[in-house]
C-alpha cells in the first residue's frame, strides 16, 4: 500500500492476511494551488483488489489559530469581572470528524432526462403532443398548472412569454413554462411542461412539451424519475381529453324551424318553377293555391288557407 504525502504507514494487530493498517497524514505542507482551491485530497494505492465489503474508518482533525468564529481580543475574566493579566490568552480552534467509507457504500450518480431519445427505455416515450382542436390560452395554462395541483404536484412557477404576430400570416404565437417539483422521499423530480400555439382565423395548432429530469444513484431511482414522468404524461392528456370533449359537447346553434323554412330558395330556380307553372294547363283552370308548388314557398297550415 502506498499512500501521498508521505504518510507513516504501519500495521495493527495481526497477520499479514488480516491486519489492519493504519495511515496518519500529521501536518501536511500545502501548496499555493491547494490554498487557491481550499481543499486538499489524499490518495491511497493499494496493491491487491480489494474487497468490496472493505471499510475504511479514519478521523480527520483540523486545528488552527484563533477562535472558530473568528473573533478577536479574546481575554479572561475572573468570576467577579477583574481581567486576568497573568499571560498571554493562546486561542486555539479545533474540528474533528470521524468517518467511515467502503466500496459497498460508493454509489453511481447520474442525471436522468425522461424522455431521452438516446435511451432504449424511452422509445415509447414522446415529449411531444399535438392539438388542432384546443386553443392556446391562459384559460388552458391555468387549467394544467390546477391540474398537476391536485394531483399532488408542486407547481414552482407559470411563466408567459409575450406574444408573437407573424407579419405575414397574421398567426398569432404564444407560449407558456410550467415548472414544478415531484418528491420521492428526499429524492426531488424537476418537471418542465412548455405550451406553445399558433392562432390565426383559417388554422389552430398548440403543442405540449413536457420533459422530467432528476439525480439518480440506483435503479430504483431511475424508475421513480420514469414513473414521474408517466404520471404527469398521463395528468397532461387526461385534462386535455377533457377540453377536447368540452370543445366537442358544445352544440351548434340550431336554426329557427321557421326561419329555416321560410329561407329563400335560388332565384333562378324560383323564376324557372314560376315560368312552368304559369304555362301549365291547370293554371287557367283555377288550380287553389298555386304557390304553394313553388320550391321553398311555406307550407300553410289549414286554418291559415281558411283564413285567406
Amino acid at each position: 500500500m502506498q499512500a501521498s504525502d508521505n504518510a507513516l504507514t504501519r500495521l495493527m494487530v495481526g497477520s499479514e492476511a488480516d491486519a489492519a493498517r493504519l495511515l496518519m497524514w500529521q501536518s501536511p505542507p500545502l501548496n499555493d494551488e491547494q490554498r487557491q482551491a481550499r481543499r486538499r485530497s489524499f490518495e491511497i494505492h493499494c496493491e491487491r483488489d480489494l474487497d468490496p465489503l472493505t471499510t475504511l474508518r479514519g478521523q480527520v482533525t483540523l486545528t488552527w489559530k484563533g477562535a472558530l468564529s473568528r473573533l478577536e481580543g479574546i481575554t479572561l475574566f475572573f468570576p467577579l469581572g477583574r481581567p486576568d493579566t497573568r499571560g498571554v490568552v493562546n486561542i486555539q480552534s479545533a474540528v474533528v470528524a470521524d468517518f467511515e467509507l467502503s466500496l459497498a457504500g460508493l454509489h453511481f450518480q447520474d442525471v436522468r432526462i425522461v424522455p431521452n431519445a438516446q435511451n432504449v427505455r424511452d422509445r415509447d416515450k414522446s415529449e411531444m403532443i399535438s392539438s388542432r382542436e384546443i386553443k392556446p390560452d391562459a384559460t388552458l395554462v391555468t387549467t394544467l398548472a390546477d391540474a398537476f395541483l391536485e394531483a399532488g404536484y408542486l407547481v414552482r412557477q407559470v411563466i408567459e412569454a409575450p406574444p408573437q404576430t407573424d407579419s405575414r400570416t397574421g398567426a398569432r404565437q404564444h407560449e407558456w413554462d410550467i415548472k414544478g417539483r415531484a418528491y420521492h422521499g428526499v429524492c426531488a423530480v424537476d418537471f418542465h411542461l412548455t405550451v406553445s400555439g399558433e392562432s390565426s382565423r383559417k388554422a389552430l395548432l398548440t403543442q405540449f412539451k413536457l420533459t422530467a429530469l432528476g439525480l439518480y444513484t440506483q435503479p430504483a431511482s431511475e424508475r421513480a424519475i420514469e414513473r414521474t414522468w408517466k404520471r404527469l404524461h398521463g395528468v397532461v392528456t387526461k385534462t386535455l381529453q377533457t377540453r377536447v370533449n368540452k370543445v366537442l359537447m358544445i352544440p351548434d346553434p340550431q336554426p329557427d324551424s321557421l326561419a329555416a323554412r321560410l329561407r329563400a330558395p335560388d332565384f333562378d330556380v324560383v323564376l324557372s318553377a314560376l315560368a312552368n307553372r304559369l304555362t301549365a294547363p291547370d293554371f287557367l283552370e283555377g288550380a287553389a293555391s298555386p304557390l304553394q308548388l313553388l320550391p321553398g314557398a311555406p307550407q300553410m297550415a289549414d286554418d291559415e288557407s281558411a283564413s285567406e
